[in-house]
């Protein structure tokens, strides 16, 4: 996939809208600020959040290459849960890293970028299952998804050595998997982005814009649903 901003295309993306940050749009009504990034707080020789934001505010596409290669595979992989196909998944992400690149002037900071990624991949997400006719109930977690850390599997799995066990794993896996496809959409999204994706329940309120306990409301009612799914081959029933 030819990445917007990236190496070989370094120059094809328009110049950003806004880039003086006087705007109060963005993450409007998303809430206070959350600081966590999307691989964790920056370590040595990574560069922090907030000193990417201003230069991508001033036109600096190399910084705004730093965002891509830093986000994309969990947005990625967030679509390709939301949408059941990879393609579109990797099409779509294209789309969000272009629109957040045109609006990164307007990011006022009251949310992490991690979060605001998210939120335009969401809203992406759901107009692009309505285009197709597709609720976004429909979709499959079948296909692979990856992480910057590995297959998204492992967030359930786990490494294991022993070929025997690792099979189980696999079916155990592939059975979470179709159980989270089964859920609706309010309860399949806060499984996604907590459990899976690993964001925490401030992250996951501010990006489907309702109240915390809402999310642990949802997450409670999710989690009972799968383990009635899963029952039988989790020993419960």
């Amino acid at each position: 996939m030819k990445w917007p901003c990236h190496e070989s295309a370094p120059h094809e993306l328009p110049e950003p809208r806004g880039r003086q940050v006087k705007g109060r749009e963005g993450c409007e009504g998303m809430g206070d600020a959350v600081s966590m990034a999307a691989s964790g707080p920056a370590g040595a020789g990574e560069v922090a959040e907030e000193a990417l934001i201003e230069p991508c505010q001033k036109g600096e596409k190399e910084a705004f290459d730093v965002i891509i290669e830093r986000y994309k595979d969990r947005v990625v992989s967030y679509l390709a849960y939301m949408v059941g196909d990879e393609e579109e998944a990797q099409d779509l992400a294209q789309e969000v890293f272009i629109r957040a690149y045109l609006s990164i002037g307007k990011f006022r900071g009251d949310c992490s970028l991690q979060t605001w990624l998210y939120r335009i991949a969401h809203n992406l997400g759901v107009d692009h299952l309505r285009r197709r006719g597709r609720s976004p109930e429909q979709f499959s977690l079948d296909a692979p998804v990856q992480l910057e850390r590995g297959e998204i599997e492992r967030q359930w799995a786990g490494e294991v050595s022993d070929p025997e066990e690792e099979v189980e794993r696999a079916e155990l896996v592939r059975a979470v998997r179709r159980a989270v496809g089964m859920l609706s959409e309010k309860l399949r999204e806060v499984v996604v982005l907590h459990d899976l994706l690993q964001l925490s329940y401030e992250e996951v309120a501010r990006i489907l814009r309702c109240p915390v306990g809402t999310v642990k409301s949802r997450l409670f009612h999710a989690r009972k649903e799968l383990r009635r799914l899963l029952g039988p081959m989790l020993g419960e029933g």
